[in-house]
């Protein structure tokens, strides 16, 4: 009776690439996330603004505040994402 070899694993072939997680910058990313929210916020302003300036009642000021919060806050958070990869 033979006993089988037990396979090694090799962790260079599980992990080729190592991310260095003390050299990148957590606050950085952080920042840039307000940027999100900021233009989320500013989106909601405009569109209860313009509700508001049309006539509208509470719930047509929320609704247009939250159609203009959606894609200005979508907007913002791709703006974050590039200026995080471009390292700004």
């Amino acid at each position: 009776m033979t006993r089988s070899r037990r396979a090694t694993i090799d962790p260079a072939i599980i992990v080729p690439a190592t991310i260095d997680l003390a050299t990148t910058d957590r606050r950085q990313g952080a920042m840039s996330m307000v940027l999100a929210v900021i233009f989320l916020f500013l989106g909601f302003a405009i569109g209860w603004w313009r509700a508001r300036r049309r006539g509208g009642k509470r719930s047509d000021k929320i609704q247009m505040g939250l159609a203009h919060a959606i894609p200005m806050g979508i907007l913002g958070f791709a703006l974050a994402i590039t200026a995080v990869n471009m390292g700004l």
